[in-house]
């Protein structure tokens, strides 16, 4: 039953526990589902680790349970109609599906334009420039 209850357990940092609320503390930390956990110090620090967990909690929430069919059935349709010999085709599919950017926005000149330059340019940079404008080559492993 306890995993099919959410729990936001933040403990206090630098306090001498029993040997029983060690081992409570350390089984918490140890449940799959439905926990978040994080230490504090400071009531400012205690604020701001609830909001986190919170905010984590909120966000599980909205995306919903992955669906592996689905995700198979979205990265099959990502693939190309032909690939020829000596092709690698790599189709990553996070789930449960779902809008991160809206439409209007993507739409938008200027994040087009950010985004590739990020992509490009950026501290983590996936994308490199190549002779033909219209092709960007992905970069695995720098």
């Amino acid at each position: 039953m306890r995993e099919a209850i959410p729990v936001l357990a933040v403990i206090q940092e630098d306090l001498v526990t029993e040997p029983e609320q060690e081992t409570f503390i350390r089984e918490v930390r140890e449940w799959t589902s439905g926990t978040y956990t994080a230490g504090f110090r400071t009531d400012a620090d205690l604020k701001d680790r609830v909001v986190h967990g919170l905010h984590q909690h909120e966000l599980s929430l909205a995306g919903g349970r992955a669906d592996s069919s689905e995700m198979l059935e979205r990265s099959r349709a990502a693939l190309p109609n032909s690939a020829g010999i000596g092709i690698l085709v790599v189709i990553t599919v996070a789930g449960p599906a779902r809008s991160l950017i809206r439409p209007a926005d993507m739409s938008a000149l200027d994040f087009g334009r950010s985004l590739m330059q990020e992509a490009m340019f950026g501290e983590s940079a996936v994308l490199r420039a190549t002779l033909d404008e219209r092709v960007a080559t992905l970069v695995v492993n720098g």
